[in-house]
């Protein structure tokens, strides 16, 4: 039956439904740079450029660090569909691939991916391989020789490489163009070989919205404070130089030799350090009333600043802490704070980073996945039937959940008669635990055995003779 949108009423007349595009996206972007944040600092190249500068920042590199390291330690593995046979199989491919990464390997395709985090996209160029074993060629070395397609690697596109977005028809992406830095050479990367990666998409922009952008106010306002505080103690403790001189070495006309002597002077006072200029020269000539042409002197601080300028910073830092979620890092260094507060946050941040790391298990079983099982047509037949549905890639949890507590919650569900024996929830408890996973023999004895249905009776219901 040839595939066809027509469809009829309930009066049978034919209706045909409209499938051209019509409307929008209303992304704005031109010539490949996105142009939606409307700060002008924040867009394209200088955008990137203000990120790198903003983690150098201590609380703003600290919280960047710490949803690293915690996204770091979070196992991920494939689940199958089912308990099928070939949904297994499935299983152990795709977890085989995996663990079969090079160009890089999974854990650092993670780590490189959470650069989503501080630009709010991250571009991986997908790279295949035929597994043939040990072998020169990297297109295909692998632990295995089965033949298979696999992953060779999820290859980093920096963000600074970056040259243009390029968008189809449709304004939906197309690919990436990128500038190497080394032969200035422009390399276009098309979407299907693209995983892209991102933090709140919106209107389909490809750049999604890093998590310093509601951070760069008060990172802003903090460095300029911070410039100031510097050169404040660097007067209070120098002094403010106070230079005098004739009437006519201010002349902004006067030339020669008297010019070239007010501008040393003027140098020397606004580059006045301690320790780096322990001394001043100027001329010990006197005018006709006796008096020294030029006098040097340092003017001491009138007194306290009118603003506490710690208090400003600190309240900056807590600004910058709150807008990232990583505000468990200033528990404790005002001697205020509690162990419950501090667990309700890191449950805060647990969820922030579950949401980051969700979004990379979506874009890799929506995008790449399919692919992998795609170019592998051979893989259902050869496992002895179809598969129940692709398997997919999940991660673990972030946090471990307190045993103490834990066990208390299941002493009083076995109270109420809930049965915690099934293969599942013993597989959770063990790795919620620490313990090692139980044999595979073993598993499947534990598993309950179904009873096959008796076959029917012909003489039941019949009367007895």
């Amino acid at each position: 039956m040839a595939d066809s949108l027509v469809l009829y009423r309930a009066d049978g007349s034919r209706h045909e439904p409209d499938t051209s595009v019509v409307g929008t996206l209303g992304l704005a972007h031109y010539s490949g740079e996105i142009q939606e944040e409307p700060l002008r600092e924040l867009r394209g190249r200088g955008g990137i450029n203000t990120y790198k500068a903003m983690a150098n920042d201590a609380i703003v590199g600290a919280g960047l660090l710490l949803i690293r390291l915690l996204i770091r330690q979070v196992p991920w593995r494939a689940k199958p569909v089912s308990g099928g046979a070939v949904d297994q199989v499935a299983s152990e491919y795709l977890d085989s691939c995996m663990a079969d990464m090079t160009d890089p390997t999974w854990d650092t395709f993670i780590d490189d991916a959470l650069s989503m985090v501080m630009f709010g996209w991250s571009a991986h160029e997908v790279l295949w391989k035929i597994r043939r074993g040990a072998s020169s060629d990297r297109a295909r070395h692998s632990r295995y020789s089965d033949g298979l397609v696999g992953w060779r690697g999820f290859a980093p596109r920096p963000q600074d490489s970056l040259k243009r977005w390029e968008f189809d028809d449709e304004q939906r992406l197309a690919g990436m163009t990128q500038s190497d830095p080394v032969t200035f050479e422009e390399l276009t990367i098309p979407a299907d070989k693209l995983l892209l990666l991102r933090v709140l998409g919106h209107k389909g922009s490809p750049e999604g919205r890093s998590i310093l952008r509601p951070v760069y106010e008060p990172w802003f306002y903090k460095t300029q404070v911070r410039r100031f505080e510097g050169i404040g103690v660097q007067r209070d403790l120098a002094g403010t130089p106070r230079v005098t001189m004739p009437m006519e070495y201010l002349d902004p006309a006067m030339t020669g030799p008297r010019r070239t002597a007010r501008d040393e002077v003027f140098k020397i006072a606004a580059n006045l350090v301690r320790n780096r200029q322990a001394f001043v020269a100027i001329p010990s000539d006197c005018g006709d009333d006796g008096k020294p042409l030029f006098t040097f002197e340092l003017m001491a601080s009138p007194g306290a600043r009118q603003f506490d300028t710690g208090a400003i910073i600190e309240r900056y830092n807590k600004e910058i802490a709150i807008a990232m979620i990583t505000d468990l890092l200033l528990i404790g260094h005002e001697a205020v704070g509690s162990f419950a507060l501090a667990s309700a946050k890191t449950n805060l941040l647990g969820y922030a980073l579950a949401a980051y790391m969700d979004e990379i298990a979506d874009a890799i079983n929506r995008h790449v996945v399919p692919l992998l099982f795609e170019f592998n047509p051979g893989f259902r037949s050869e496992q002895g039937g179809p598969l129940t549905a692709l398997p997919t890639v999940e991660h673990g949890d972030v946090e471990t959940p307190d045993l103490a507590e834990l066990g208390a919650y299941l002493s009083a569900l076995t109270l109420t008669g809930v049965d915690l024996t099934d293969t599942e929830t013993q597989a959770f408890l063990r790795r919620a635990a620490g313990l090692p996973e139980r044999p595979a023999d073993e598993e499947a004895a534990a598993r309950p055995v179904v009873p096959e249905p008796e076959p029917d009776d012909p003489a039941d219901g019949e009367p007895e003779e």
